[in-house]
């Protein structure tokens, strides 16, 4: 399935290349498009191919997870998050926050500033509490603010999913 995504994408940047010299790629393959379907192919093209990586990738890491966890531990919640760098500039990193009845992490790239909190439980970049660990939580309309360990962690997940995850954090704690 991520081969359809990636070649997705290339045709999408190759689509996007070919019409800026006035070449229809469609058009060459026997497809043919007009108005606005043809204006918007290649962006259409790569956001379908992102999509469906980014399912690829999500069922990746949850398979991980479940692979990972120990004896009498129950996934609770498993989401799409990004985690916010500190500071004014920092870039969010995608990936996915998780809450099972024993622990809470995210598992995805680490901005520099969070590197030291990366999990050894696992063989994927993130950062795992025990929920025993976990000091405060806070939730805001669109983020989740974690302290463990005498770190505070802000992850930014939509309106709707930071009410689940707060009520998933809460009832375990």
């Amino acid at each position: 399935m991520s081969i359809i995504g990636f070649a997705l994408i290339g045709l999408g940047l190759i689509d996007f290349v070919a019409g800026r010299s006035g070449l229809d790629i469609y058009a060459l393959l026997g497809i043919p498009l007009t108005g606005p379907i043809a204006t918007y192919s290649p962006v259409i093209a790569i956001g379908l191919g992102a999509v469906i990586l980014t399912m690829v990738f999500g069922q990746n890491a949850k398979k991980v997870l479940l692979d990972n966890l120990v004896a009498g531990e129950e996934l609770v919640l498993f989401r799409s998050a990004n985690l916010r760098s500190p500071g004014l500039f920092g870039r969010p990193k995608h990936g996915y926050l998780f809450v099972t009845n024993k622990r809470l992490g995210f598992l995805g790239e680490l901005p520099k500033a969070y590197k030291h909190l990366q999990t050894r439980e696992m063989d994927v970049q993130g950062i795992v509490w025990n929920l025993r660990e976990v000091t405060s939580f806070e939730k805001r309309f669109m983020y989740v603010t974690i302290t463990a360990q005498g770190e505070t962690v802000r992850f930014k997940t939509g309106a709707i999913l930071s009410g689940q995850i707060a009520d998933a954090i809460r009832s375990r704690l």
